[in-house]
C-alpha cells in the first residue's frame, strides 16, 4: 500500500494506474474469502465481472460519411423543383432507397438548406412520413437518402384507377395523412404543398407523406408565416390573397386533396366555387382542424367515423389495395416519362461554388442512428 500512496497527485495517467490496481487488490481480497483463503486457478478468473465504470472503454471509432459511391443508382424515378429522386442501392446493405438529389447553387439561391427540418420529421420514423436515414453531400450536390416507396405516388395511382378512388380507399388514405399532418404539426412543421404527387404508397399499401421541399418549422398553434408557396389547385385562400396564415392551410390542402380522389379531377372548379359560398371554409378560423386541438377535430368527425386510429397508427389495419411490386427494382407503379432517363446527377449549370458559399454546407453530412 505504500507504492500506493507515494504515487500522489501526479498525472491522469498515474491515477488510472492506480485506480486499476486498488481493483485489482480488491477483486483478490474478495477471491481469497470466496474460496476460504485458497488462492484461485487462473481459470476461476474468467468469469470475473468487473463494474461498468472499471471496464475498458473501446475505442470510438469515426463513422464514415455516406458518399455517392456507397450506391449503385438504378433508375430515375422524378425530378422536383431543385434536382432529381434516384432509386439506388446501398451497396453494403443492399437496401434500396430514394437519393434525392439537389443542386447546392440552387439551394443557396433560395436559402433552402433544410436538413434539419427532415430530421425532426423523421426522429421518431412516422409510419406515414417518408423517413431520412442520412445526408451528404459532393462538391456541386446534396443528397437526401430516403426510404423507398414503391408503391408510387398517390397521382399515379390516381390515373391508374381512371381519376377516382373508391371512397373506402380515399378514406384510407386521407385517414394516413391525417396522422402524418398530426405529428408535423406536432412539432411545428407546416408541409404547405399536400397534394397527390407528395403523397407515395410503400410496398403494403399504406400512404405516406413526403417531400418536405416547402415546409417550414416554428409554426406551433396560433403562429403565423406569409411566404406565397405551394401548388395553386390546393393552395389554401388566405395564402392565395397573401395574408398571414397558420398551420390550418394544410387541412385545406387536405380537404382539396380527398375532394379529388372522391370526385375527381375535373371537378375541381365545382368545389372552389363550393368553398367560395362556404364561408366556413373560407374562414380560416372556423376550418376544421384549426383549431388548438388539431388533428384530434378532424379524426372525431363524421367521415372518419368507425376508424380505429390506435390500430392504423400501428399499421394494423389491412389496406385496401396493394401495389404490384415484381422485385426491388420494379418500377412500374411510377410515371412512365420517368424510365426514360437515366439516373445520374445533373451537372451544375454554373461553375463551382466558391468557399465561402460551400461553408453553408459545413455540418451538412449526417446519418440517422442504427435501431439494432
Amino acid at each position: 500500500m505504500h507504492l500506493i500512496s507515494r504515487w500522489g497527485n501526479h498525472t491522469a495517467q498515474e491515477n488510472n494506474l492506480k485506480h486499476i490496481f486498488s481493483s485489482c487488490i480488491q477483486t483478490s481480497q474478495c477471491l481469497l474469502k470466496i474460496t476460504g483463503g485458497i488462492e484461485p486457478a487462473v481459470s476461476d478468473l474468467v468469469n470475473i465481472v468487473l463494474p461498468a465504470d472499471e471496464r475498458p472503454k473501446e475505442p470510438e471509432v469515426a463513422i464514415k460519411p455516406m458518399s455517392l459511391q456507397d450506391f449503385r443508382c438504378c433508375t430515375f424515378l422524378g425530378r422536383g423543383a431543385f434536382g432529381k429522386v434516384l432509386l439506388a442501392e446501398h451497396l453494403q446493405t443492399k437496401k434500396m432507397f430514394a437519393v434525392k438529389a439537389m443542386q447546392k447553387a440552387q439551394l443557396i439561391k433560395s436559402n433552402e438548406v433544410k436538413r434539419s427540418l427532415y430530421q425532426v420529421a423523421s426522429q421518431e420514423h412516422h409510419p406515414f412520413l417518408v423517413n431520412l436515414f442520412a445526408t451528404f453531400q459532393s462538391k456541386d450536390h446534396t443528397c437526401f437518402v430516403m426510404e423507398y416507396a414503391a408503391g408510387g405516388d398517390l397521382w399515379t395511382n390516381f390515373m391508374n384507377a381512371s381519376g377516382k378512388f373508391p371512397l373506402p380507399r380515399a378514406r384510407f388514405y386521407a385517414s394516413c395523412v391525417v396522422l402524418g399532418l398530426e405529428h408535423l404539426h406536432q412539432h411545428k412543421i407546416i408541409h404547405r404543398d399536400l397534394k397527390l404527387n407528395n403523397i407515395v404508397l410503400d410496398q403494403e399499401g399504406f400512404a405516406k407523406i413526403a417531400d418536405f421541399g416547402l415546409s417550414k418549422q416554428g409554426i406551433g398553434f396560433g403562429d403565423r408565416t406569409k411566404s406565397f408557396c405551394g401548388t395553386l389547385e390546393y393552395m389554401a385562400p388566405e395564402i392565395i390573397k397573401d395574408k398571414p396564415y397558420t398551420r390550418a392551410v394544410d387541412w385545406w390542402s387536405l380537404g382539396v386533396l380527398l375532394y379529388l380522389m372522391i370526385l375527381g379531377y375535373v371537378s375541381l372548379i365545382s368545389h372552389y366555387v363550393f368553398c367560395s359560398l362556404n364561408l366556413s371554409l373560407l374562414n380560416e378560423e372556423r376550418r376544421l382542424g384549426a383549431s388548438e386541438r388539431g388533428a384530434e377535430d378532424v379524426k372525431q368527425h363524421l367521415f372518419f367515423k368507425g376508424l380505429n386510429w390506435i390500430d392504423l397508427l400501428a399499421r394494423n389495419v389491412k389496406p385496401p389495395f396493394v401495389p404490384v411490386i415484381d422485385g426491388p427494382e420494379d418500377t412500374r407503379n411510377f410515371e412512365v416519362s420517368c424510365k426514360s432517363e437515366a439516373p445520374v446527377l445533373t451537372p451544375p449549370e454554373k461553375p463551382s461554388l466558391t468557399d465561402r458559399q460551400q461553408e453553408a454546407f459545413k455540418n451538412f453530412d449526417w446519418m440517422a442512428e442504427r435501431d439494432d
